[in-house]
């Protein structure tokens, strides 16, 4: 089962930005660049039934951060 809209608004391990048309989960210096990676992954995964998922690369080719857009 993929991750909620619910769940991703959260923000339980990472940092969640408000945006005009959603929300954007971004990365922190703190967090480590693997696990952020993997969280994109699994949140590009989970899109479709919810929401849109918009991921952002960073210059070493890793995310930085996905933006979420709710259907709603």
């Amino acid at each position: 089962m993929g991750l909620s809209l619910t769940e991703l608004k959260q923000g339980a391990g990472y940092r969640v930005e408000p945006t005009e048309e959603g929300f954007a989960i971004l990365k922190s210096e703190r967090d480590d660049a693997g696990a952020f990676d993997q969280l994109v992954r699994e949140v590009l995964s989970s899109a479709g039934r919810e929401f849109v998922a918009l991921p952002r690369q960073d210059a070493g080719a890793g995310y930085d951060g996905v933006f979420i857009l709710p259907f709603d």
